[in-house]
């Protein structure tokens, strides 16, 4: 039958209905995801996909230490819940050294995580925040110029060896301030050979990077580790978000330094795992002083500088 006008007009009608209908739902499409496209290219979406990234978190937000796996302190010198200086939510760690000489014991206040088995041989970040206060100067031994913040560590032995990456304030009196520094490599106290008998230490080089921090400020220090001893290991190391330097393609666990490798019962606590803490530590000799801890983090992702654990 022929098509006669009135059809024609109709049929016209309805194609280009369809056609607008098309052309509506793939603007529509393209609009949605460029929308998508916008949000995560601002990190919005990425904040709620860092929570599967969280490995463990604290933020002192429960007023207990019930998360952390041991506690280093004394009776002179002490770790308490505080809310005089935060960074996120209400409360925060406090550490506290008194004045005057210290035994080996007072020197040294700390909390640490043990167990990283389920990250440190694919990699995670161990992230902090650190309230410096504008008297840091005060607070540094004039002898030794330094105060350990923290680290990512093995302990051997009797704890007289460690390996790994320490966090240090440091004063250069040629720079004329106190600076960030992480130092990356083995450590042993002095009159202790870490081998035992047959045991060979062959020392990887040391590795020292330095950062500017900021006075009377919280200041975010943030370490990634790919512990393992074939030449995939990695190391990087930021400070307020600035990328310090890297280490990487080459063994990051100190059992590709010992001939022969060693199995858990060489290292401490029975483990192989590197240990992250927080810790305020001096010479015996240095200044009194408070230094406060918070948003404490381990995830598999970089920890932004905008997160805080009392947001999730």
């Amino acid at each position: 039958m022929p098509i006669t006008g009135k059809q024609l007009s109709t049929t016209s009608t309805v194609t280009i209905f369809t056609l607008l209908l098309i052309l509506t739902t793939v603007n529509s499409v393209h609009s949605i995801l460029q929308q998508e496209s916008n949000i995560l290219s601002m990190g919005i979406v990425q904040y709620n996909d860092f929570q599967s990234a969280i490995y463990w978190q604290y933020g002192a937000e429960s007023g207990d230490f019930g998360s952390w796996d041991a506690i280093d302190s004394s009776s002179i010198n002490g770790i308490a819940i505080s809310s005089s200086e935060v960074h996120g939510g209400s409360k925060s760690i406090r550490f506290y050294m008194a004045d005057g000489s210290k035994s080996d014991d007072d020197r040294r206040l700390g909390l640490f995580i043990h167990n990283t088995d389920g990250v440190y041989q694919t990699g995670f970040y161990w992230s902090f925040w650190i309230y410096i206060p504008s008297n840091i100067e005060d607070m540094i031994d004039p002898e030794y110029n330094w105060l350990t913040i923290g680290g990512l560590k093995w302990y051997f032995l009797n704890f007289k060896w460690s390996f790994g990456a320490r966090w240090r304030l440091y004063y250069s009196s040629g720079y004329g301030a106190v600076r960030a520094l992480v130092f990356i490599g083995p450590h042993i106290n002095s009159g202790y050979e870490p081998p035992q008998q047959g045991i060979e230490y062959n020392q990887p080089s040391d590795v020292y990077w330095y950062h500017d921090i900021t006075y009377g400020a919280w200041n975010h220090f943030q370490i990634y580790l790919k512990s393992i001893t074939d030449s995939t290991g990695e190391w990087k190391a930021w400070v307020n978000d600035d990328l310090l330097g890297t280490i990487d393609n080459q063994p990051t666990h100190p059992n590709a330094f010992l001939n022969p490798p060693q199995d858990a019962s060489f290292f401490s606590q029975n483990n192989v795992y590197p240990h992250p803490q927080l810790m305020y530590y001096v010479d015996k000799n240095a200044p009194g002083g408070i230094l406060y801890a918070d948003d404490v983090v381990i995830a598999t992702e970089k920890v932004s500088a905008s997160y805080t654990v009392d947001s999730t």
